[in-house]
Order: structure tokens, then C-alpha cells, then sequence
């Protein structure tokens, strides 16, 4: 290494304890299990921006992985898991077909129409 890439890292290194004292002699905090740190406000702060303050992070990726009985929209064993969803809507957009993948091959097989 030379002496320029050591004074950078260096110079960084100061530059992020520098900040973190400062933080620290302010109150603020970096804890991430502090719901009241930071990086959490700013984020929460940009994401309220983001999606007009409805909801957090958590509760909108809860509300994508479960329908609204509360049931696991992951599970295969529901019908509308994202999965079956998706897939059916991507079938449907290339065959133009009004059916499901399942319900398709089911009519083919018994020669149904």
C-alpha cells in the first residue's frame, strides 16, 4: 500500500468515529433495536414520503405475505398464494386464456370445450 490509500483510510476511520461521537454527545442513537435511532427516523421519514404515510415498511410487507384473513399468501396450499397468483396471471397474459394453468390441461385431457 502506499502512504496516500493509508492517510485515506485513515482519514475516514476519524471522519466515522468523529460523527459517531458527535452523535453520541447529541443523544441521538444507533442501536438498531431503538426504534427511535437515526437511521430508522430517516428511513421512516423517506418511506413516509414515499407511500403518503400510510403504513410502515413491516406492515406493508406483512400485508403482501397475507391476505386479509390473516392467512400466508406463501402457503401452496392456499389458493391465492403469490405464486398461483402470479403464475396464472403471467399464463394468462401469453396463452389469452381466461383459465388457469391446472383448469387448461384439466379441459385438454378430457377433451372439454
Amino acid at each position: 500500500m502506499n502512504i496516500t490509500t493509508d492517510f485515506k483510510t485513515v482519514a475516514a476511520l476519524g471522519v466515522v468515529i468523529g460523527v459517531a461521537i458527535w452523535f453520541k454527545k447529541k443523544g441521538l442513537s444507533f442501536n438498531p433495536v431503538n426504534p427511535d435511532n437515526v437511521i430508522n427516523r430517516g428511513f421512516h421519514a423517506v418511506y413516509d414520503v414515499l407511500t403518503d404515510g400510510k403504513g410502515t415498511l413491516g406492515t406493508d410487507i406483512y400485508d403482501t405475505l397475507n391476505d386479509s384473513e390473516g392467512n400466508s399468501r406463501l402457503n401452496p396450499a392456499n389458493e391465492n398464494n403469490l405464486v398461483n397468483t402470479a403464475a396464472t396471471g403471467i399464463y394468462q397474459r401469453l396463452t389469452g386464456s381466461k383459465g388457469s394453468i391446472g383448469g387448461d390441461i384439466y379441459d385438454w385431457l378430457h377433451d372439454v370445450r
